[in-house]
């Protein structure tokens, strides 16, 4: 491979067959010139060769090439002057490393493609900006159809009457872009904003989206009332072959999704069967003529380039080298992690060798090796496995305690053991926090006196009961009763030291052995009962019984208030079962490895409680049915009560309980036991801290081998960044392709450009005159054009006008054009907007008259122009048989669709044919068409 060379895969010319999505699929590689941009991306991206050197094939020569440039090719090439940051250098690494993807190829040009020459026969638009207005959505403009029967088709009309726009409907439906005044064809299918004026005539003005290519309406015919224009816009192309046989139309339609948003749906073009630089180069190129500014030759040289269409690949090829520069830095930053984590390593090997030096029966049969040897990870394994294998040997008396359930082999199980035995000891050694527990506790600390009171408060509230469920038996007493209670309760708030008790206070009568009519009772018995029971017999039995309830709410101490709500076990041992088996195994210091002891716990349980003393008989508790209430809390208070009593005299007992099942913590001196929870966890805690050595050993293993797995990502990261820089490496050459595909150019059109140039540029100073004898271009398109005079050649931006450099360009364009539809068919089509603007006065009769050399080659030229002078000459070329010259007529809200007849010079020469012969069909109709159209005033 040579070294001026593009890196990639050579051979000889050959039809290739390659599999896309499970199907062989033929194809013919395309020649370098013949490439736009993007068909070149796709071909070498899916693994497809291009024609450079004659026949000799040029392919990227690895699927990680491939994949770097589909990162390229995505990104797009706006991108690719762009300076490289981190973030995009790392995505373009992963992305190398990716499987490169699959895009069709370009199907089989059929036999005769190089014979293929396509005329445009017919277009038919459809509402499009320019040509139509816009109507209302229900109601388009008629579509605007043109037929094209001669070899040229001169468009004349003023500036604003949609001369361009025709044209652009031919560009946009092949190409999906249009021409612009002052700036490159774009593509269409971005919306811009159009401004509304208010309805009501205000200043405010509303906002809405309007596609390039859709017409602007008319408030008078229609007002949007969304945020956008509708979109409906189709052109519709009909090409014929060499033969003059129609081919099946093509369409470009653009439309509006529900939400607004533009969709555009692009013609299948493969059916016309040729090569993509065709559909571009007689329609797009032509626009780029007039946007060059000629001062210097980097100027002309950056539009030759866009003419080539592969200058891009430069920009690629430097951001590639940039790449791979940061991709370097990439590789010395990971380098220096490297040294750090191999520092890290180190360091958790002393600290490893430091934790067994006091324990020389510990060390391992191997050495711990270098971070960078090649078996440090089966080494640092073995190391594990033999602390392991140690640890669980430890822990082989763990399986006396636990079970043989335990497994002292599995890291996880004993990983649990050593952070469950902590918290367990300190749950252990505080039962008082235990829930029931605490409840026990608070009987525990009742006094006598808060029992008694308590005890004699439940009396008090069963005799009360007892007294209003009699007087309820008898409703005349319990009425009676009610009223001397009201009477008590008025004396009693109205002392009077005056008042004599043998007088009534109501109606000053004697009381003495005054007797109740209803009861046989005497008043004054009544009276002083009524004292004592006033508030009392004043309430009925349901309502006594809730102030019960709250008078001795508010008066018994906290831990009996709480009882009155809550129901307690059938005995206080059954409260301590709850709290040792139940609520201590719940928590979470035994919810893993210790949850096995409790079972043992359960058994060790019942035996201490075998010969629990008696709890005391429950208090009997008997009221009406509509005291529920009253009794349940009664019967749960008086419960409550038995517990304390019970607890207060069994302290001995209750602490018998805690030693024989939790154990406590033996001081010095003191023998230690095993068969109290206590005793057994300190026993574990004591074969734990025993194997913390081992323990602690691996968790150096544990950071050995973190810092192993980090060196392995950094190493295989440096790996991704080598491969990926080969990669890049082989896309930076790439702008070589753009030296080739120029220098190709130079060879094949250098006689043709200089031809061109003679036929559409004569000096007005013969003696001052130049000939272009070279055509040198570089890298990007730079343009080296050489002239000569008088025998001295020399750089021509140096010696010539303008205007004579603007010609070369010109030159050079219709020599390119004229190859490619020489050597490989295309479309005959060449479409030239106004192109009188690219030279000066005195050489636009020589752009005209080289017009018809342009179609004596096969051209079919449909041309604008406001220029009447040039129109005139072009109209006028006697090697073209015929020109049809036709008056464009813009778009109005009478008629909505341009219109385009018979030029006034064109009715001239028809009306004198016609006067030498009125019979004669031909004429009469074109002036008939003629006057129609002047007579509606359009």
């Amino acid at each position: 491979m040579s070294s001026t060379c593009p890196s990639g895969g050579w051979s000889e010319r050959s039809s290739q067959k390659k599999y896309y999505g499970g199907k062989m699929i033929e194809f013919t590689p395309q020649h370098l010139h013949l490439h736009t941009l993007e068909s070149l991306l796709a071909d070498l991206v899916s693994g497809r060769s291009i024609i450079i050197d004659g026949d000799v094939l040029f392919s990227l020569p690895d699927d990680r090439a491939r994949s770097a440039l589909q990162w390229y090719r995505v990104r797009g090439a706006v991108n690719w002057t762009a300076n490289v940051s981190a973030t995009h250098a790392e995505q373009l690494v992963d992305e190398i490393l990716a499987k490169p993807i699959e895009v069709a190829a370009i199907p089989a040009r059929p036999a005769n493609a190089n014979n293929r020459r396509l005329t445009l026969a017919k277009v038919e638009a459809h509402r499009f900006a320019g040509l139509h207005k816009f109507g209302t959505p229900g109601a388009p403009p008629q579509n605007y159809v043109h037929e094209f029967e001669a070899p040229v088709t001169l468009f004349e009309g003023r500036n604003g009457s949609g001369k361009t726009s025709l044209l652009n409907a031919i560009i946009w439906g092949l190409t999906g872009e249009i021409l612009r005044p002052q700036r490159e064809p774009e593509k269409a299918d971005v919306d811009f904003n159009c401004w509304i004026a208010n309805a009501d005539g205000g200043d405010d003005e509303t906002a809405h989206r309007l596609s390039p290519v859709t017409p602007m309406p008319d408030v008078s015919q229609y007002r949007p009332d969304q945020g956008w224009v509708p979109a409906d816009t189709w052109v519709e192309l009909t090409f014929a072959d060499e033969e003059g046989e129609l081919l099946p139309p093509i369409r470009r339609t653009q439309k509006r999704t529900a939400r607004g948003a533009l969709e555009e749906i692009p013609p299948v073009l493969t059916g016309l069967g040729i090569d993509p630089i065709a559909v571009r180069i007689g329609t797009v190129m032509p626009g780029l003529l007039p946007l060059i500014k000629v001062g210097n030759e980097s100027e002309l040289g950056r539009a030759v380039a866009e003419l080539t269409g592969l200058s891009a690949l430069v920009d690629l090829a430097g951001h590639a080298l940039r790449a791979k520069n940061k991709v370097k830095d990439f590789i010395k930053a990971k380098a220096k992690e490297l040294e750090g984590i191999d520092r890290i390593y180190r360091t958790a090997r002393d600290d490893l060798a430091a934790e067994l030096k006091p324990y020389p029966a510990l060390t391992p049969p191997k050495a711990v090796p270098e971070p960078g040897d090649a078996a440090v990870e089966e080494t640092v394994d073995e190391i594990t496995r033999y602390f392991e294998t140690t640890k669980a040997t430890a822990y082989e008396s763990v399986r006396n305690i636990l079970g043989e359930g335990f497994d002292p082999t599995d890291p996880k199980r004993g990983a649990d053991l050593e952070s469950s035995i902590s918290p367990a000891l300190n749950e252990v050694g505080q039962p008082q926090r235990l829930p029931s527990i605490a409840r026990l506790r608070g009987f525990r600390e009742l006094t006598l006196e808060q029992l008694n009171a308590a005890e004699t408060k439940i009396s008090e509230i069963v005799r009360e009961a007892k007294l209003l469920e009699a007087l309820a038996q008898d409703p005349s007493s319990a009425a009676r009763s009610r009223l001397y209670a009201h009477v008590a309760t008025w004396l009693e708030e109205h002392p009077d030291l005056g008042r004599s008790e043998d007088l009534c206070a109501v109606c000053g009568g004697s009381l003495v052995e005054a007797l109740d009519p209803i009861s046989g009772r005497l008043v004054k018995t009544h009276l002083h009962e009524a004292s004592a029971n006033a508030a009392l017999f004043a309430q009925t039995l349901n309502r006594r019984s809730q102030a019960a309830l709250g008078k001795l709410n508010s008066v018994l101490p906290e831990a009996l208030q709480a009882e009155l709500k809550r129901d307690l076990p059938a005995h206080p041992i059954d409260l301590i079962r709850k709290a040792l088996l139940d609520e201590l195994f719940a928590l979470d210091a035994f919810s893993g490895e210790l949850a096995t002891l409790k079972s043992e716990m359960a058994r060790a349980f019942d035996e201490a409680v075998r010969d629990r003393p008696d709890l005391a008989t429950a208090t009997p508790i008997s009221l009406p049915a509509s005291s529920a209430a009253l009794v349940e809390g009664l019967r749960r208070l008086d419960l409550a009560l038995r517990f304390a009593r019970w607890r207060q005299g069994n302290d001995v007992f209750a602490r018998q309980i805690s030693e024989s099942v939790l154990g406590r913590r033996r001081k010095a001196g003191e023998a230690s036991e095993k068969n109290t929870l206590m005793g057994k966890l300190l026993e574990l805690d004591a074969t734990v801290k025993g194997a913390e050595p081992i323990t602690k050993a691996l968790s150096k293993c544990t950071r050995l081998k973190a810092e192993i797995k980090l060196r392995r990502a950094a190493e295989k990261r440096i790996i991704e960044y080598e491969t990926a820089g080969v990669a890049l490496a082989n896309l930076s050459t790439l702008g070589e392709l753009a030296d080739r595909q120029v220098d190709q150019l130079r060879k094949i059109l250098r006689t043709e450009a200089a031809l061109w140039r003679s036929r559409i540029y004569v000096s007005t100073f013969p003696s001052t005159a130049h000939e272009l004898v070279d055509t040198a271009m570089g890298r990007k398109g730079e343009l080296d054009l050489v002239v000569r005079a008088g025998g001295v050649s020399a750089p021509a931006q140096h010696v010539t006008n303008a205007s004579a450099l603007r010609a070369s360009l010109v030159g050079f364009f219709f020599a390119f054009w004229e190859y490619v539809l020489r050597t490989h068919g295309g479309l005959r089509t060449l479409l030239l907007d106004d192109p009188q603007e690219l030279l000066d006065d005195e050489n636009r009769r020589q752009l005209a008259d080289s017009l018809g050399t342009l179609v004596e080659i096969g051209a079919q030229l449909i041309i604008t122009s406001y220029d009447r002078r040039f129109a005139g000459a072009v109209g006028r070329l006697p090697v073209i048989p015929t020109v049809e010259h036709l008056a464009v007529h813009p778009a109005t809200l009478n008629q909505p669709m341009i219109r385009t007849t018979p030029h006034q010079a064109e009715i001239e020469v028809r009306k004198i044919l016609y006067d030498k012969d009125p019979d004669a069909e031909e004429p009469v109709g074109l002036l008939r068409t003629g006057a129609d159209f002047s007579l509606k005033g359009c």
